[in-house]
């Protein structure tokens, strides 16, 4: 039953994550604000309704993380808060979705760890230039961000067979992809435009994030 409920919660995710993608620029921001969060309060319930009464870290991490994810743009969203403080939210809903994903990995770190350093340091070298006095509070997001994603390819790698990892490493991968395209339109201005796509993307990341649960 648990499952079906889920599927149903996905579902309704993704009708409105359908929805707000086709909202005309001119709809009333409650509107928007209320498409926006249905997804993320959806995969909120997806994870909390897992059945892993034998992986109840990893469940918890999860779980807890979305609501903070779920929080953070409650208040992005509203604006009711600095921008900064969203961006706080999201610093521990990483942290504990690498907690979570460490907590299933065990052993040497994979090869693929390589490519990954690589890519964020290039990326945050492209960045530097722009970021000015915010470069040590970038450097922070962005090293929560890495250790997420590592761990979340560690998972895949080390169980293959089971969508856990996979589900997470594709999460993780849509949500730095996400975080990318905010920031370079925020401090190096590549293709602003690209930022519109940050948000649908930063919600997929969560939802598939949740289904990593019940792998």
């Amino acid at each position: 039953m648990q499952l079906y409920i889920a599927l149903a919660l996905t579902a309704a995710a993704l009708v409105a994550w359908f929805m707000a993608l086709r909202l005309p620029a001119h709809e009333p921001d409650t509107k928007i604000v209320g498409l926006s969060l249905v997804p993320l309060a959806a995969s909120w319930l997806v994870a909390l309704l897992t059945p892993a009464a034998d992986n109840m870290l990893y469940k918890g991490a999860v779980v807890l993380g979305l609501l903070l994810a779920l929080l953070a743009l409650a208040l992005r969203q509203s604006n009711f808060l600095p921008g900064y403080a969203a961006h706080a939210h999201l610093l521990i809903t990483y942290a504990l979705y690498a907690l979570a994903f460490s907590s299933q990995t065990s052993g040497w770190p994979t090869p693929f760890a390589l490519i990954l350093i690589v890519i964020a340091g290039l990326l945050y070298y492209w960045l530097f230039p722009s970021l000015a006095e915010l470069w040590s509070s970038v450097a922070v997001y962005a090293l929560l961000l890495f250790l997420a994603t590592w761990q979340a390819l560690e998972l895949a790698v080390q169980q293959p067979s089971a969508w856990i990892g996979w589900a997470a490493l594709a999460g993780m991968l849509l949500a730095t992809i996400a975080t990318l395209l905010e920031a370079q339109a925020r401090f190096r201005t590549f293709r602003p435009t690209w930022a519109a796509a940050a948000l649908p993307l930063f919600l997929i990341a969560q939802l598939a994030i949740a289904w990593s649960v019940w792998g």
